[in-house]
């Protein structure tokens, strides 16, 4: 039983060993402040590194529980067994390195189109739309995610073989 913390956030992982992810045990009623705490006294390093000195979050990183970001009385959340936690360091408008593509491995591939990057990155494996933008470290709101010409919500599912496209949301004009 227990509780994953993914370090999305490449700086984080030299504080932890060079790990992309760790396994915390899994404490029933644990919130997910709780399990912060937990994580800061085994690796004391990580606190300054990701908190300010009034104990919020620095505003370079961010949090996400099982595919909704942490903020506020997200932090009050109580933990289940198997849940994700993933520290993101997200850049404007959502970014991806090359590395991107070494996160997977093997079977067939999901091709991501970066079209405000540029970009082009496979994936593999099925997921809602909402953990691909987090894998990604792409912000919801900051994309439309299109399938061929069907525009995706959150909560969909994407596949192997499809071919997804992220456009950048523009707002702005005069009312």
């Amino acid at each position: 039983m227990s509780v994953t913390v993914q370090l999305l956030a490449s700086p984080l992982r030299g504080l932890v060993d060079n790990r992309p992810e760790l396994e915390l045990p899994f404490m029933t009623g644990e919130t997910v402040a709780a399990l912060l705490e937990r994580l800061f006294r085994a690796y004391p390093t990580f606190r300054p590194e990701t908190m300010d000195e009034a104990g919020e979050l620095l505003y370079e990183y961010q949090i996400w529980h099982e595919g909704e970001m942490v903020r506020g009385e997200g932090f009050r959340r109580i933990l289940k067994d198997g849940d994700t936690l993933a520290f993101l360091l997200p850049i404007a408008g959502g970014s991806c390195t090359s590395s991107c593509t070494g996160w997977y491995s093997g079977g067939p591939r999901m091709k991501v189109i970066l079209r405000n990057q540029g970009k082009e990155i496979e994936v593999t494996g099925r997921r809602r739309v909402r953990e691909l933008l987090t894998e990604l470290g792409v912000l919801p709101e900051t994309v439309l995610v299109i399938r061929g010409r069907e525009l995706l919500t959150i909560d969909e599912v994407v596949r192997e073989n499809d071919v997804i496209e992220l456009r950048p949301v523009i707002s702005g004009g005069r009312a």
